[in-house]
């Protein structure tokens, strides 16, 4: 049961993360029942409802003329469904979309609308764009957040595609907003004009690309503090729990991205460790087709990877659960449920180890970052991931300042804008012993995206960039000994049958600083056909990589991109040096396992440790992406006889698998413990625990089950 409004000021730090979406459709509310509604989240283990609510349609009765009102209101009430939601222990967080509005309430104020640069609107189906800085986002829209939040007993809020919308449902792209409100406010704050989509890159275009994250920026902490002064105990979405999605769509370019739902929960667990990461698996193929599920393994595999990477677990469909007409994913949607709700206790409050620090320019990863990831995770190291406006000491919240020095070595992937303070912190680190890797035109751009002279940070030992090519195709690496590396450098184990490295079209030009130590030699392209001309003739200085010291530490820089190659093309003649890089040049060692690359690896322990350091637990994570083959995503095979070594300071006296609950076999010595598997299928998840651990109800069921 819960008791209404404001009983709980921060209720999402405590209570269990299993969220379904069920994006109602109009219609929908015609029969809704509110008892069956509630029956069927039950039947999942959801203890949490995210429903719609109000911005484009209004599923309650507004008082607001321009909320325009649901004509399908026939089934039990909003408020009535809140009720039985509350009665059943079930939070309610309300989905609410301020990007459109319906025609009617246009024709009222053509003014609130989104313009293309010829001045039209964008009317899909009946709804037309509505600009951000227009008077409905910016005033008429905060009116209707005050109404659902003081007429309705809602838990949170959820803003669906906030901020400027350029893109309809079709993917046509009308570019930025014009409407004379952005003129103006561009005009007034910058004193430019709004560029053409053409321009070319200028002063001018990078300021209006920072207006537009600025003024979105403001837009969003102020519903924020709207939200906080009417009620504190409703969560926020993008301060208190961010929501992302796992999703696919018709058409979308391959590949396909396999560790979305991981990927998403690391830079939030990393980046806003007090907020909640809610990355949803969305169960539909595309926006064309919101009625037919994906595969059901594709489903079941992204809830384990938020799992293992330190998130809650969130399901969206389309419509109600009850009327759903693929049903064909509810079955393994339910299997993880039910493991989190049987094994909730011994979640709350874990962290994942990281050795390295992935630094990322946004929510949406670049293909360079990607690759990043794939090394990463396919190579058993354990990372976590982080937005670089995170790494500021003056991290703006919800984001909070990430401690470098939990992290051996720090990865830019092609990270292109660093803040000067960014910069300070990274060399810094360095200088205290860490290790920097960067690629491809790393900090070459300051936190406005204006260029820079001289790369930054300083610890990258790049001087200058002399030009970058991309047409190198044909060009290689002759991979040269680990002799010429000196002191920096160790061998490539992994490359002992191959003399040369591919590394795609794009080679950077620099100037290096002093003292920094190249490797490998650039072989320039060359004739590829006909057979008979098929070789090279020059090998030149060079560099693939320079080492260079600074204080304690040392930076790697590879002036091309390894990670996007690897992305798009995928041959391990780019992931084998990689890991080699990683190992014997940077010094990081990967988790130890026979387990194939297709197993993504974790490590969490809890956030609150024994004070004398006698009771020590920590929950290894294997998810196996074995079922991803080319486009599709099958079952996973099913692994046997697989080892894990995983770092344990305590004398463990127990390994239990959570998802069958039988002891596991395990090694232990040296600060170290190896876990003998017999089976891994789509997910196995073992708790550690040393004799104090294994005492209260913190063991879990998982324990009483053996």
């Amino acid at each position: 049961m819960i008791h209404g409004q404001d009983s709980e000021s921060a209720w999402w730090t405590t209570h269990p993360w299993r969220l379904i979406q069920t994006n109602l459709r109009e219609i929908d509310m015609a029969d809704i029942d509110a008892d069956e509604y509630v029956r069927q989240l039950i039947g999942f283990d959801a203890t949490i409802a995210m429903i719609n609510v109000g911005g484009i349609i209004a599923s309650y009765p507004t008082d607001l003329d321009d909320h325009f009102q649901s004509p399908y209101l026939g089934g039990d009430s909003l408020e009535r469904i809140i009720d039985a939601c509350h009665a059943a222990g079930i939070r309610v967080i309300a989905r609410t979309d301020f990007s459109k509005i319906r025609r009617p309430v246009y024709d009222r104020h053509p003014d609130w609308a989104f313009r293309t640069a010829a001045g039209d609107i964008v009317d899909y189906n009946g709804d037309v764009h509505a600009c951000l800085n227009g008077g409905y986002q910016q005033v008429y829209a905060k009116l209707i957040i005050q109404e659902i939040v003081t007429k309705l007993a809602i838990d949170g809020i959820f803003f669906n595609m906030g901020g400027f919308v350029g893109r309809d449902y079709s993917y046509v792209d009308y570019g930025a907003c014009h409407c004379d409100a952005c003129a103006k406010r561009f005009r007034d704050e910058y004193g430019h004009e709004i560029p053409p989509a053409d321009a070319a890159p200028s002063a001018v275009t990078r300021a209006f690309d920072r207006a537009r994250r600025k003024w979105g920026s403001e837009h969003r902490r102020s519903v924020h503090d709207l939200i906080k002064g009417l009620r504190r105990d409703v969560a926020v979405d993008g301060y208190d729990f961010q929501r992302q999605e796992s999703n696919t769509e018709i058409d979308r370019p391959l590949p396909r991205w396999q560790y979305d739902a991981s990927s998403n929960t690391r830079w939030v667990r990393t980046s806003m460790p007090e907020t909640i990461s809610s990355n949803t698996s969305v169960d539909f193929i595309g926006f064309f087709y919101r009625h037919v599920a994906v595969s059901p393994a594709q489903q079941e595999l992204r809830l384990w990877q938020n799992l293992a990477n330190g998130g809650g677990i969130d399901y969206y469909l389309i419509g109600r659960l009850d009327n759903h007409r693929d049903r064909s994913g509810f079955d393994r949607i339910r299997t993880v449920f039910q493991f989190h709700r049987e094994n909730q206790e011994i979640y709350r409050g874990l962290v994942a180890d990281a050795d390295v620090l992935l630094v990322r320019s946004s929510h949406h990863p670049t293909g360079e970052e990607r690759g990043w990831i794939r090394f990463l995770t396919e190579g058993h190291f354990a990372f976590a991931e982080a937005l670089v406006d995170a790494l500021a000491d003056d991290a703006d919240p919800p984001l909070a300042t990430v401690d470098l020095s939990r992290y051996r070595c720090v990865v830019l992937p092609d990270l292109r804008a660093i803040p000067d303070g960014v910069a300070v912190r990274i060399d810094r680190f360095v200088a205290d012993g860490g290790v920097l890797i960067a690629t491809g035109l790393s900090g070459t751009e300051d936190a406005d995206r204006e260029p820079r002279a001289r790369p930054l940070p300083e610890s990258l030992g790049v001087e200058r960039i002399e030009s970058v090519r991309t047409d190198m195709r044909s060009a290689m690496f002759e991979v040269r000994p680990a002799a010429a590396l000196d002191a920096d450098g160790g061998d490539y184990p992994s490359l002992t049958d191959t003399d040369l490295l591919f590394f795609g079209d794009t080679y950077v030009y620099a100037h290096y600083s002093a003292g920094g130590v190249g490797a490998l030699r650039l072989i320039p392209p060359h004739p590829y056909g006909p057979p008979e001309r098929c070789y090279y003739a020059q090998i030149t200085d060079r560099p693939g990589y320079v080492v260079t010291r600074r204080g304690a530490g040392r930076s790697i820089y590879l002036p091309w991109l390894p990670g996007a190659l690897f992305h798009r093309e995928g041959y391990v003649n780019t992931s084998r040096f990689i890991y080699d890089l990683l190992t014997s040049v940077a010094g990081v060692d990967a988790i130890a396992t026979n387990a194939p690359p297709m197993v993504e690896i974790t490590v969490q322990r809890p956030l609150a440790r024994d004070p004398d350091g006698s009771a020590e637990s920590c929950v290894v994570s294997l998810t196996n992406a074995s079922g991803h083959f080319a486009s599709t995503v099958y079952d996973a095979v099913e692994l046997r006889d697989i080892r894990v070594t995983v770092a344990f300071d305590g004398a463990p006296t127990r390994a239990v698998s959570l998802r069958t609950g039988r002891a596991v076999r395990f090694d232990s010595g040296d600060g170290r413990v190896t876990l003998h598997l017999d089976t891994v299928g789509i997910a196995e998840v073992v708790r550690i625990v040393s004799k104090r651990a294994t005492t209260g109800a913190v063991a879990g069921n998982a324990a009483e089950r053996t």
